[in-house]
């Protein structure tokens, strides 16, 4: 997703594939939630139970689950994912899909359950996912679980390094802990991929401002305004702009030498 959301659906089209990968080299601490996935996994072969007529059936249902979801019918959606679970317990496209319509009808625990359980799918089958882990961390993150959705930005920059949602999410988690420094350096690496999202600058002010370098933030902040003024729906964010850009004016004028008349 563009902007400030979280990377939370996956592109038009057939979902992107899983990527082979050995397990996380770490996990949160103890307590902390399970873990999700982010990335849909690519369609994997039904063990040799399944009935050809049951993995035949469980496509449909994802097909018609993800028409209804584009459609807007979320309940129609829900109803599919929810039987195509019942049929395909060992795929993860099913609570993959259940963890974004929940996440549509804003029920943060019900999408963390239905990505931690996608996670742990994936996971037995060799597989890890970019996306999956974005997704996870956006729900931990609503769910005022920092520590985890720290972990799962981290393990999706592992999995892949050019994850533009990934590094921005990242680095707005650290701004907000006060890590002024690693947030700047997450948002820079956004810039290097090409991440064209309009409070970038904004972002970028607020990390300079806390590591002192106020001149610096100034011009970001400038930048940021400048962008911001024609764009519907950021009034709010754009007067906040306004009101640190004032400030640390002042602060630049009331710090200012005096010279003599």
């Amino acid at each position: 997703m563009q902007g400030l959301q979280p990377q939370h659906m996956p592109q038009q089209g057939m979902p992107p594939y899983m990527m082979q990968s050995p397990p996380p080299p770490g996990m949160p601490p103890q307590g902390a939630a399970p873990l999700g996935l982010q990335q849909q996994p690519q369609w994997a072969p039904p063990p040799s139970s399944a009935q050809p007529s049951t993995y035949k059936q469980g496509r449909e249902l994802l097909l018609r689950g993800r028409k209804f979801f584009e459609e807007g019918q979320t309940a129609q959606a829900l109803n599919c994912f929810q039987e195509m679970s019942r049929l395909r317990s060992y795929d993860p496209h099913p609570n993959f899909w259940l963890g974004v319509v929940y996440e549509q009808m804003n029920c943060p625990q019900s999408a963390a359950d239905s990505y931690s359980k996608c996670l742990r799918q994936a996971l037995a089958q060799g597989m890890d996912s970019a996306q999956l882990r974005v997704n996870l961390g956006n729900v931990n993150e609503k769910l005022n679980h920092s520590t985890e959705a720290e972990f799962n930005y981290r393990r999706a920059i592992e999995i892949d390094e050019k994850n533009q949602a990934a590094h921005l999410n990242l680095g707005r988690l650290l701004l907000a802990k006060g890590e002024f420094a690693a947030a700047f350096q997450e948002f820079k690496r956004c810039s290097e991929l090409g991440v064209s999202d309009v409070n970038l600058p904004l972002f970028y002010a607020l990390a300079l401002k806390g590591m002192g370098k106020e001149d610096d933030a100034r011009a970001q902040l400038e930048t940021f305004i400048a962008r911001a003024e024609n764009i519907s729906g950021s009034a709010k964010t754009l007067a906040m702009a306004k009101r640190l850009l004032q400030d640390l004016s002042t602060n630049v004028s009331s710090s200012a030498p005096v010279t003599a008349p």
